[in-house]
C-alpha cells in the first residue's frame, strides 16, 4: 500500500519468455509502432513508443539510435541491439560525409 491507502499499481519484474520477449510494466502494454495488429513486448522509453517481437528481432526497435538518450544504461532494446545500431549511425555518418563532399566539389 502506498501513501493514503491506494494500492500500488501492478509490477512484473523483468521476465524472459521462451521467445526473448520481455513484459517491462503493464502501464506500457501497447501495440507495436510498426504493426499496429501486435501486441508490444518492450517500450523505448525516450520516445514512449512500443514495439513487437519481430521488430525487437530485427533490431528497429531502437527508435534514434545516433543522439543522446538518458536511459540508454537500463534500456533492453539498447543491450539487445547495440551493435545494429552502432552500424547504422556508422552508415549513417557515412552518408551524410558523402554529401557534404558532393556539395562543396
Amino acid at each position: 500500500m502506498t501513501f493514503l491507502n491506494q494500492p500500488e499499481p501492478l509490477r512484473l519484474p523483468l521476465v524472459q519468455w521462451p521467445d526473448f520477449c520481455y513484459n517491462l510494466i503493464m502501464e506500457y502494454m501497447d501495440k507495436c509502432r510498426h504493426h499496429p495488429d501486435r501486441d508490444a513486448c518492450v517500450v523505448c522509453q525516450k520516445m514512449e513508443v512500443a514495439y513487437c517481437q519481430e521488430c525487437l528481432d530485427a533490431c528497429r526497435a531502437c527508435t534514434d539510435p545516433c543522439l543522446y538518450c538518458k536511459f540508454r544504461q537500463s534500456c533492453v532494446i539498447w543491450e539487445l541491439c547495440r551493435k545494429e545500431a552502432r552500424k547504422r549511425c556508422r552508415e549513417k555518418e557515412g552518408e551524410e560525409g558523402k554529401r557534404e563532399k558532393g556539395e562543396e566539389g
